[in-house]
Order: C-alpha cells, then sequence, then structure tokens
C-alpha cells in the first residue's frame, strides 16, 4: 500500500518505490543486527533467546544485502530468462519484464556511495534518537535503564516485528519486553508498564502526523 501510495504521488512505478522500500527495510534489518551485537557485547548478559534469534536474523540481512548489490549486475540474465518462459504470453513477458526491471532500478538505489552514506548516517542518527527516547521514558517511569540495553530492547522487538501476530504487536512487544529487560534486573510489572506507555505513546504519534499528513496531502493535488 505505501508503495503504490508513493509511486502514485511521485510519479514513479509502484514496482520501483516497492524496490525502495525493501532497501530501506533491509538497512534497517543490519542496523538492528548490528546495534543488536554490540549491545550484547557491552551489557555481556542477555536472553538466549534474542541471542538466537539475532544469529538467525543475521543470515537473512546478509542474503537481503548480498540480493541489492548483486541483482542489479544480473540484468540482462534475467531478462532472457523472462523472455524465455514458454508457459507466458508475449504480453505478458514485456509486462513481467518491464515489472522487474523498474524493480531493479529501485535496488541500484544505494549503488551510490554517497546516497548509502547519507542513507546509513540518517539511519544511524534515527535508531540513536529512539535510544535516547526510550532511555527516557524509563528515567521518567523511575526505571533503570542504561543506552546499551536500551539499543538490546529496540533490537529485540524491532526483530520481533518479523513475527506474525496480532495487529498493533499487542501481545508479542509486551512478551519481547519483559525477555528482554529481565536480565537487567527489571521486573516483569516495570517491564509490561514501560513496554504499554511506549506502545500508547507511539500510537498517540502515529496517528497524530498521520491524520496531519492525510489533511495536508489531500490539500495538494495529484502529480
Amino acid at each position: 500500500m505505501r508503495a503504490a501510495y508513493l509511486g502514485r504521488r511521485n510519479n514513479v512505478s509502484v514496482s520501483f518505490a516497492l524496490a525502495v522500500g525493501l532497501v530501506e527495510r533491509l538497512m534497517d534489518l543490519v542496523t538492528l543486527i548490528v546495534l543488536g551485537s554490540f549491545a550484547l557485547s557491552s551489557v555481556g548478559i542477555v536472553s538466549p533467546l534474542f541471542q538466537n534469534a539475532l544469529k538467525g536474523i543475521s543470515i537473512f540481512g546478509l542474503i537481503g544485502l548480498a540480493a541489492i548489490f548483486i541483482l542489479p549486475r544480473l540484468d540482462g540474465l534475467v531478462r532472457r530468462l523472462i523472455l524465455a518462459l514458454p508457459m507466458l504470453k508475449e504480453t505478458h513477458k514485456l509486462k513481467l519484464d518491464n515489472f522487474l526491471q523498474q524493480f531493479i532500478g529501485g535496488l541500484r538505489s544505494l549503488h551510490s556511495y554517497s546516497r548509502a552514506a547519507q542513507f546509513i548516517a540518517l539511519t544511524g542518527l534515527i535508531w540513536l534518537m529512539d535510544a535516547l527516547g526510550t532511555v527516557f521514558l524509563a528515567f521518567v517511569l523511575k526505571i533503570p535503564l542504561l543506552i546499551q540495553q536500551a539499543f538490546v530492547l529496540l533490537s529485540a522487538l524491532g526483530l520481533s516485528s518479523a513475527i506474525p501476530s496480532t495487529p498493533g504487536y499487542v501481545g508479542v512487544y509486551q512478551f519481547v519486553a519483559v525477555t528482554a529487560l529481565a536480565p537487567f534486573g527489571i521486573s516483569r510489572a516495570d517491564a509490561l508498564a514501560f513496554i504499554l506507555i511506549s506502545q500508547i505513546l507511539g500510537y498517540l504519534l502515529i496517528v497524530f502526523w498521520g491524520l496531519l499528513s492525510v489533511w495536508q496531502f489531500n490539500k495538494q493535488p495529484e502529480a
């Protein structure tokens, strides 16, 4: 849905917007793996469940990164394979080929070193701000939480979003928060209170900015 909306608003193909969104999510995944690994090495104590999840998801992150850089270089091979498919009509082959060419074009968005550096720097800054906000909320609730521990929690929550769950991750986030914070001496009650307030604040912010953005975009003519 996001890819379709961004494609329509910015006058680019949906497949291109989808590929750029995929690159964004993969970079988020890799960032979570890196931050989680550094945080684990600094705190020294964490749930074995999270350690195993981090190792498993690292494989998918590396595969995704490899695909971003390898697939665009196989452009010609992919095109020949599509055109050689005997079960598709010629019109369908052309549509599929056009879709994949736009998709591969989106994957090339990080092939520029300057753009990749900016993207990585902004991604790191965003997660740092998120960690500082987590520490501040814990301070307000009188829960002792270091920034390294906040990165462990954020990594666990981020990786848990890959698990099929209820809308809004209700239940999943609570389980992950209790599991991730327990090794740091934070009680189950404090962990539940923290994550519930964090989720509520997150929903309020999303609703506020989302409604404001919808109102603003509806005032503008479509591209």
